[in-house]
């Protein structure tokens, strides 16, 4: 009974020091470690033995060991540690914490964070790049427990497939791309790949990120979208694209339109928008030629674009009680066939050539009554009945009398008007007579006084000179009275004259070019950027001009390309030379003439088509096709124009195709030399 009350009493007091046993963590694990670190943990004992057993818990996984040991009464800390390397960790990470086992219990550790993360913070230096720009970019890293990283930076720009490498010092890494010149405008991505390896060059913590910068619009051309041609009386749309460095449209910025007639005068000037489009309407009587448009757009001008106006022959018919009023609205001489007819039983046909903004009246007679006017040209009509009045049906012009026309006072007027012609005519060669006299007694070759003052004369080596009114120019006007006549015009423009002063090497070498015109029996009429010199039958006594001035053509261009090559500032020119219709008159030696069609419009067109150089024109192709062999350029604004070739008639004309071959070097030619 002893013995078992002593065998009691020993297992409870065996019990008793058994259950009071304790293992603790006298130092806790940090809050965060990271790949590479090391966890030192310190455990306690209240002096018991026995087997203590440490495992690493991460996220619910299975438990893996990291401490065994056998605890004796004297060890009271026992300290261990744990490496997290890769190789031990594998994919152990996350929130975690130690279990321990000891003696049939089991005591958690506080949690603790294992990652592989890196803090990464990235700056830019600008938040807004140009293209060709440089993209500066630095960051700090470090890891998840605050230390400073040494490692790497991997950063990539899929736009162009760019990717760099930066070292990582101290928790430190910098570098920069270059954008290219035609980058798009917008955001373009950038990703950052910042990590640290081990000794076995294992990746072991890292960073990956995404991040962006945004490219601006750079504006590189401006252009813009207008007909080439365009018939007056019509809307004129014009368009400004602007473009950026990829090429991509820019809309809605602020743009400025200027429109100049071909005289240089600015007819529009307007503020819109890129992609916006304007409309200017051309009117019935707007300028032949050229019209220039340029735009201007964030510091860009567009390239001048010329547009061309098209002739308009067009008039406007207005019936005024009796009076028939026919007025020129279009902007080339009104050069056409007009039907008129009164009632139902007669008709007139009129050939009119209206100057530009001119006009004509005729009176309509018809025995008293009323009656319907209709008056056609083809193009414009006009149907209105009004009241007449008179003997007979007949259109006068209202201004000289009868026009072709019903009239029973026609013979009577014939004999009046022969009469009074023939005492003008008796008169004035008794006037002249007398002037003739009286000039050759009393002329003085340097001055000569006369009744009223001193005629001043130039005395110069070709002879004397009489200042005055020049006899060497053509009035393009109305000739009612001339002869209709082919002429060989010839068109000098001169692009750049605003250029050019007074008394310059270019200025001379023009006027040498206007007087090798002058020179040829030709006369000058100027309009604009214009010099047309006109050789008419009735001036030339020729019917055969046409080789003639080509020959000028020629050496007027010769002399102009030479002066560009010595001299500055260079003329920029274009020779058009091509044959028209005319009525011409000469009154004292100046020539009035009125071009007939489009043969003013169509030689200037040539002239601004040849680039320094000379082009024939369809016409005057034609007519000299047994002397010249010429080739055909390719057709623009409905014009067809022709450049030498070869010289047929290699004779007469040696001289020439000498000289030409000599400027054009063709050598396939040469053997045609004379």
């Amino acid at each position: 009974m002893e013995k078992r009350v002593i065998a009691i009493f020993v297992f409870l007091i065996f019990m008793m020091s058994f259950a009071s046993a304790e293992i603790f963590f006298s130092q806790q694990p940090k809050e965060v470690y990271s790949f590479g670190d090391q966890i030192k943990v310190v455990l306690g004992s209240d002096g018991s033995g026995g087997w203590v057993n440490a495992g690493l818990v991460c996220d619910n996984s299975s438990k893996k060991m990291v401490f065994f040991h056998y605890v004796t009464p004297e060890e009271t800390n026992i300290p261990f540690s744990v490496p997290l390397t890769k190789d031990f960790l594998r994919d152990m990470q996350g929130d975690c914490y130690f279990s321990l086992l000891f003696n049939n219990q089991t005591k958690e550790s506080l949690h603790f964070d294992i990652s592989s993360s890196l803090d990464v913070k990235v700056n830019f230096n600008n938040k807004l790049f140009n293209p060709n720009e440089s993209v500066q970019f630095s960051g700090t890293v470090s890891k998840k427990n605050g230390d400073k990283v040494n490692g790497f930076a991997e950063v990539s720009f899929p736009y162009n497939a760019v990717q760099i490498i930066v070292p990582v010092t101290d928790g430190k890494f910098n570098g920069n791309i270059s954008l290219q010149e035609n980058i798009p405008a917008g955001e373009h991505d950038l990703s950052f790949f910042v990590y640290q390896k081990n000794e076995a060059g294992e990746v072991t913590n890292f960073y990956l990120s995404n991040s962006s910068i945004s490219v601006m619009k750079k504006p590189r051309l401006l252009e813009i979208e207008v007909p080439e041609n365009i018939a007056p009386n019509n809307e004129l749309d014009f368009t400004a694209h602007l473009y950026d460095q990829a090429d991509s449209i820019i809309d809605g910025v602020p743009v400025a339109f200027t429109l100049v007639n071909p005289n240089g005068e600015q007819v529009l000037n307007i503020l819109s928008e890129t992609e916006v489009t304007e409309y200017y309407t051309i009117q019935k009587n707007a300028q032949l030629g050229f019209w220039n448009l340029t735009a201007k757009s964030e510091g860009l001008i567009s390239e001048s674009f010329d547009v061309f106006i098209n002739a308009n022959v067009e008039a406007e018919f207005l019936l005024i009680n009796n009076t028939l009023v026919i007025k020129n609205v279009g902007n080339v001489p009104y050069d056409k066939l007009v039907q008129i007819k009164i009632g139902e039983n007669y008709t007139e046909i009129l050939a009119l050539n209206i100057s530009l903004l001119g006009s004509v009246e005729f009176d309509l007679e018809a025995p008293d009554g009323e009656y319907s006017i209709f008056v056609d040209d083809g193009k414009v009509n006009l149907e209105k009945s009004t009241f007449l009045t008179g003997n007979v049906i007949g259109i006068k012009d209202s201004r000289s009398g009868g026009i072709g026309l019903v009239n029973n006072y026609m013979f009577s007027w014939v004999i009046i008007i022969g009469i009074l012609g023939l005492f003008i005519f008796v008169s004035a060669r008794k006037v002249v007579n007398r002037k003739s006299v009286l000039s050759s007694k009393s002329f003085n070759p340097k001055t000569s006084k006369v009744k009223g003052g001193v005629v001043k004369v130039n005395v110069t080596n070709s002879g004397i000179h009489k200042t005055g009114p020049k006899e060497d120019t053509a009035d393009n006007s109305l000739v009612i009275q001339g002869d209709k006549q082919k002429a060989t015009l010839l068109s000098l423009k001169i692009d750049n004259q605003e250029e050019i002063f007074k008394g310059s090497n270019a200025s001379k070498t023009i006027e040498d070019s206007v007087n090798s015109i002058l020179e040829s029996k030709g006369k000058v009429y100027r309009s604009g950027k214009y010099i047309v010199g006109v050789y008419a039958p009735v001036i030339t006594r020729t019917f055969d001009n046409g080789f003639d001035v080509i020959k000028i053509a020629d050496a007027i261009s010769h002399k102009l390309n030479e002066h560009n090559k010595k001299y500055s500032p260079k003329i920029n020119f274009g020779i058009g030379i091509n044959d028209g219709n005319i009525i011409a008159e000469t009154r004292n030696g100046k020539l009035s003439f009125t071009p007939l069609g489009n043969a003013i419009q169509n030689v200037k067109k040539i002239s601004d088509m040849a680039k320094n150089d000379y082009l024939l024109g369809e016409e005057i192709n034609k007519g000299i096709g047994s002397k010249i062999k010429t080739i055909a350029n390719p057709e623009k604004f409905n014009v067809k124009t022709y450049r030498i070739n070869d010289v047929l008639d290699k004779t007469q004309h040696a001289q020439f195709l000498n000289k030409f071959l000599d400027r054009n070097h063709f050598k396939d030619l040469n053997k045609f030399r004379i």
